[in-house]
């Protein structure tokens, strides 16, 4: 068949789905029809770094081509302009003339050394901008400052890589110029200069911040400002405590306070001594405040207790993405915990492989009645471990133990999630226990659950109490899941779950059809495992 014989509608749409350059340039060279499709696609985007792949193939600057064919210059749309300190300035502000005289709509500059005041003069003066990206690190903070009210009609989306030093009364006259902004990045701004900044904000959607713990102080007379409706939230932090930095927790809640608004949250956090540990009190505020919105939820390495994931897939019916740390004996508690997310598609996990435990005789009255009263319903008492350090000295929070629609604690959940009627809480679920592990991974575990003592109705969790023998800690496997493990994870019965990561290893499932010659053709569920290249 030639190519007149297919409609040019039907090749536009597949060659817009060509990704490598080397296969467009070959596009290009098939035919005359192909090559008026696939050129506009070629010069969309331009990039004048000149490193090959394989370091042997010598590119050239795309201008080379542009001076010889002028015609080509109609089609691009992107540019990126790469040089090195070095170069002379009469060539900057040869490219801040050329780019004054063109309608842009977006400027990402990133830079090592100082532009200087006058280079940053003429850049202030461009008008009409929807985004820009400010990333200069030398030098004064390059912040908008004289440049912002030129933009107050346009601009939408907004990145400032270094705002470290910057008075919060200079950043928030800046934003004051800025309503429309639906997008912003803020690299290095003063913690308590956020809330009254996003106050001036009205639209803004998408937020990608740091926390910075010595910037903020907590006040219980200070009433924080109305924030946006934010749909998507980064925050990244780094602390010494082992249990994050001070108002972290307390600070992120106040920045989505909203009913179900949220789809995105992303922590990106740690500690000189170890992983974070979220607690269950924000956890289950984000959970109750965000539950039928909120579908991706990723902290990275920082650590969630079984039950606290379980409840976060219980009551948020929407999560489909999932990136935490966890400690588990087994793959199967990472299956209960995870049991009733249904649209849960992507899964990864930091694991502390814990020890099995095993039960003994001479504590079966003592397991028979903590199991009784652990699934109480007349008398839920608070969810704690007596044989972990006593809770920390903090005002205890309480959530009623018998639901009404009124109740301030009561989760409303998806109708398209049916639960018993006058039940809001999950499933029974079997846990193993950790209350005699000697290992600093368990203890941490525990106090992280003891700081927040919610008196949470506990008849949602059933907890078996076993004790572990001496001999059982040493034969324990530290890697103790398998490709077989993984594959059962996710064909259980309504699993939306498709890609799973543990560790350094990420696997991924699909559903293929097989043909044999001899058997005829079958469809068959595959699972590939490969490392994780975003660690």
């Amino acid at each position: 068949m030639s190519t007149m014989d297919v409609p040019i509608e039907i090749f536009a749409h597949i060659i817009e789905l060509v990704i490598d350059r080397r296969d467009l340039c070959s596009i290009c060279l098939a035919s005359h029809t192909l090559n008026a499709i696939a050129t506009p696609l070629l010069y969309h985007t331009l990039d004048s770094r000149t490193i090959s792949r394989n370091h042997n193939t010598f590119l050239c600057h795309p201008s080379s081509t542009l001076l010889r064919k002028p015609h080509l210059a109609k089609h691009v749309r992107h540019v990126t302009e790469t040089d090195n300190d070095q170069s002379p300035s009469h060539a900057i502000h040869n490219i801040i003339t050329i780019l004054s005289s063109l309608p842009l709509r977006a400027l990402t500059i990133r830079t090592r050394a100082d532009l200087g005041q006058h280079v940053w003069k003429r850049i202030s003066d461009f008008k009409n901008l929807q985004s820009v990206a400010v990333w200069s690190m030398e030098g004064p903070p390059r912040v908008l400052q004289g440049w912002a009210e030129h933009l107050s009609h346009s601009l939408t989306h907004l990145e400032l890589g270094r705002c470290a030093g910057v008075p919060p009364s200079i950043l928030i006259s800046i934003f004051s110029h800025l309503p429309l902004l639906t997008s912003l990045l803020l690299k290095g701004a003063n913690s308590s200069s956020i809330p009254p900044i996003l106050a001036l904000l009205p639209n803004l959607v998408f937020l990608d911040t740091d926390f910075l713990p010595t910037s903020l102080s907590r006040s219980p007379f200070t009433v924080s400002p109305i924030p946006p409706r934010l749909t998507h939230l980064t925050i990244r932090t780094g602390s010494v405590d082992l249990l994050g930095p001070q108002n972290l927790w307390w600070w992120i809640s106040n920045l989505v306070p909203h009913k179900n608004t949220l789809h995105s949250f992303t922590l990106n956090a740690f500690t000189v001594q170890g992983a974070i540990h979220v607690p269950r009190g924000f956890l289950l505020d984000l959970a109750k405040t965000h539950s039928l919105t909120l579908s991706h939820f990723v902290v990275g390495v920082a650590q969630l207790a079984l039950p606290d994931l379980s409840a976060l897939c219980y009551h948020c019916t929407e999560i489909q993405t999932i990136g935490c740390g966890v400690a588990s004996p087994d793959v199967s508690s990472i299956a209960r915990a995870t049991a009733s997310a249904h649209n849960l598609r992507t899964l990864k996990l930091h694991v502390r492989w814990m020890p099995q435990v095993a039960s003994t005789p001479s504590h079966k009255d003592e397991e028979e009645e903590e199991e009784a009263s652990l699934t109480d319903d007349t008398n839920p008492a608070p969810f704690h471990d007596n044989h972990m350090h006593q809770p920390s000295p903090l005002p205890a929070l309480s959530l009623p133990s018998t639901p009404t629609a009124s109740s301030p604690g009561t989760l409303e959940l998806n109708s398209s999630h049916p639960r018993p009627s006058g039940d809001l809480h999950p499933p029974v679920l079997s846990w193993p226990r950790f209350d005699t592990l000697l290992s600093s991974d368990g203890l941490m575990l525990s106090n992280s659950l003891q700081r927040f003592n919610y008196n949470f109705p506990v008849n949602q969790f059933h907890f078996p109490v076993h004790r572990q023998s001496p001999a059982s800690t040493s034969s324990h496997d530290t890697d103790s899941h398998t490709l077989a493990d993984v594959r059962a994870l996710m064909l259980r019965p309504d699993s939306s779950l498709r890609t799973v990561g543990m560790g350094e290893e990420i696997y991924t499932g699909r559903w293929v059809l097989k043909t044999d010659a001899g058997q005829g053709s079958e469809i068959v569920f595959e699972v590939e495992r490969d490392l994780d290249h975003e660690r």
